[in-house]
């Protein structure tokens, strides 16, 4: 064997292989067919919800800047009630809770059905 008969022997080869290319495409799957057409879908959504976006946001700006320029004071709302602003600093200024037995004091509707059972 010599290297003419290798040379030879690869390019027809490499000729059968370029026919059977030509002769039987390569088919996509379905799926990267989907994929393809729901990748298409969410760009064309994505590019117009933020072309709506920006022009919304572009009006909005604008009429804003149209406006006039008001001024609005909050005056902050004391939490505090004057008790507790007098009360010394080394007690604390929260109420304390009562001391209960444990029980909940039932409500009058609870009271109302057990007034309606038979004893």
């Amino acid at each position: 064997m010599d290297g003419a008969d290798v040379h030879d022997g690869d390019e027809a080869w490499i000729a059968k292989y370029r026919e059977a290319l030509k002769v039987t495409p390569v088919q996509t799957s379905s799926f990267k067919k989907l994929r393809a057409v729901l990748k298409d879908g969410y760009s064309f959504v994505f590019s117009r919800f933020r072309k709506i976006l920006e022009s919304w946001t572009r009006s909005r700006r604008s009429q804003l800047s149209a406006a006039p320029a008001t001024t609005t004071i909050v005056q902050p709302r004391s939490s505090r009630s004057k008790k507790a602003e007098t009360a010394p600093i080394n007690q604390p200024a929260l109420k304390k809770r009562k001391q209960t037995t444990g029980r909940l004091k039932p409500t009058a509707a609870t009271e109302n059905r057990r007034a309606q059972r038979p004893a």
